[in-house]
């Protein structure tokens, strides 16, 4: 689980090497590394032996640090947590 920040957005990807009974991971962020809240639920591919690539992009960082967390979830409501990972975002915000 990586994240890279550009001038206005952080992009987070991910890869597996294969999946079993695998529904869809959570895409959980928090501005203090400890309360986290889902910011997007991306598909899984069920059962597959090849390798999937997934990436997300944050359209709304928080100015400052961000972390983000990854969190699978299999058909039988099995979860896992994989490590955070921080951006410390110091671009430009578009407002209108």
């Amino acid at each position: 689980f990586k994240a890279s920040k550009s001038q206005t957005n952080i992009s987070l990807s991910w890869a597996t090497a294969s999946e079993l009974n695998f529904d869809y991971f959570d895409i959980e962020k928090s501005k203090d590394g400890l309360n986290f809240k889902t910011i997007a639920t991306v598909k899984g591919n069920g059962t597959t032996s090849e390798r999937h690539d997934y990436e997300l992009v944050d359209e709304k960082p928080m100015i400052g640090k961000n972390y983000y967390r990854l969190k699978s979830v299999d058909f039988d409501g099995y979860t896992e947590y994989f490590n955070v990972v921080m951006v410390d975002f110091d671009g430009q915000r578009n407002f209108s």
